[in-house]
């Protein structure tokens, strides 16, 4: 039962290696994330290995934790004593998805800024609040 949680740790650390050495080389605006990812690509020595198990980390990331919480969903492990914990990891699960979900922009090409504007416009139908999640996630801009 301890997999899970031994997995995510370890993508956590994978990410954050990659990332720090990821953020050596990219250009945050949006007239330079492209190229700078290009660079990375192209001209990195395992720029496009280091890039490519971030990526695929990221994402197995997300699936490690949400299986996690099924599990302990599943096996009511987040009853008394432990809701405490639960809400933690509830929390953990929603920065793991943010995180997701604001990386997927970085590259700014077609595919990801698309990919923004329909999750974007997704949280946007949340009842009553949905134009605010949308504005703020969108940084001010409708």
């Amino acid at each position: 039962m301890e997999y899970a949680r031994s997995a995510s740790l370890f993508l956590f650390v994978m990410q954050a290696v990659t990332g720090i050495f990821l953020t050596v080389y990219y250009t945050p605006s949006p007239d330079h994330a492209y190229d700078s990812i290009q660079y990375i690509m192209t001209a990195v020595p395992f720029g496009w290995l280091i890039r490519g198990i971030h990526h695929w980390g990221a994402s197995l990331m997300v699936l490690v934790v949400f299986i996690h919480m099924i599990r302990v969903f599943v096996t009511a492990s987040y009853k008394y004593p432990r809701e405490l914990t639960w809400m933690v990891g509830v929390g953990l699960l929603i920065l793991t998805l943010g995180m997701g979900f604001t990386g997927y922009l970085l590259p700014w090409n077609q595919k990801a800024y698309w990919a923004t504007t329909v999750g974007t416009s997704i949280a946007g139908t949340v009842p009553w609040v949905g134009p605010i999640i949308e504005k703020a996630l969108r940084g001010g801009r409708n």
